[in-house]
């Protein structure tokens, strides 16, 4: 398949497309804790059972579409993760869960501030790659100037990473939500090389499709809401800015 954008909703795109497909699948949902995507807040305030019904068939559907090494990353709030995670558990092996710690995190004073989401990362089978060149980071030896430092390290389980504030340089207008570059960028050169296809059912602003772009991978992505999807445009319309991680 080429790279491309369809427009609907999801769960009536998937079952059109080719299966064992992908060799990544990457899931950011709506969390169900009401903000307007087009469709009104409610939409996104279901009865709990309801919503995650909906987050287990989307999983299983994406299940489908993946190659035979290929794997799902499931970024979700600490309110639904251990549901979420359960729920995948079934589905697949787990690989990792992984802490993406936010820095500059949303402030609270009733009580201690949420500054973390978890990411699920679940596969399809043993031989589901895990690409570590490009993802290496300093160790912490390396850091102190530590004579006995080694290189650098894979990356742990706790990921660093800020979230996009409203005047960050990356954040682009029309969208309530949108996840840092540096996130994907990782997820994506760990888990898929040159060539590969990675798939995003709820593109959003499009971050998951403009980073497999420049990281050469092919990307499909599916968005139902016109504004948002003419925001993804625009984003894969623009020159190429390699390396930047």
């Amino acid at each position: 398949m080429d790279s491309q954008v369809f427009a609907g909703n999801c769960f009536e795109v998937l079952p059109t497309l080719p299966k064992a497909q992908f060799q990544t699948v990457f899931l950011d949902p709506p969390y169900n804790i009401g903000i307007d995507y087009g469709k009104g807040s409610k939409a996104d305030k279901l009865p709990a059972e309801q919503y995650l019904a909906q987050m287990s068939q989307l999983a299983e559907l994406c299940v489908e579409h993946l190659t035979p090494t290929g794997s799902i990353w499931f970024l979700i709030p600490e309110r639904r993760a251990d549901q979420v995670g359960t729920m995948l558990t079934k589905l697949l092996p787990r690989r990792n869960r992984i802490i993406w710690r936010e820095t500059f995190g949303q402030y609270r004073e009733d009580r201690f501030p949420p500054g973390h989401r978890h990411l699920f990362w679940h596969v399809m089978s043993r031989e589901a790659p895990f690409l570590t060149d490009d993802i290496r980071v300093a160790s912490q030896r390396m850091l102190d100037g530590d004579k006995r430092a080694s290189g650098p390290r894979v990356p742990d389980d706790v990921w660093e990473l800020p979230r996009l504030v409203g005047n960050a340089n990356e954040r682009i207008d029309g969208h309530p939500c949108q996840l840092p570059e540096a996130l994907l960028d990782r997820i994506i050169r760990c888990s898929t090389s040159e060539g590969d296809l990675v798939l995003d059912p709820t593109a959003g602003t499009g971050t998951t499709l403009a980073v497999a772009r420049r990281l050469g991978r092919r990307y499909i992505g599916i968005e139902e809401q016109s504004p948002f999807l003419a925001l993804i445009q625009k984003r894969l319309e623009q020159p190429l800015q390699l390396g930047l991680f």
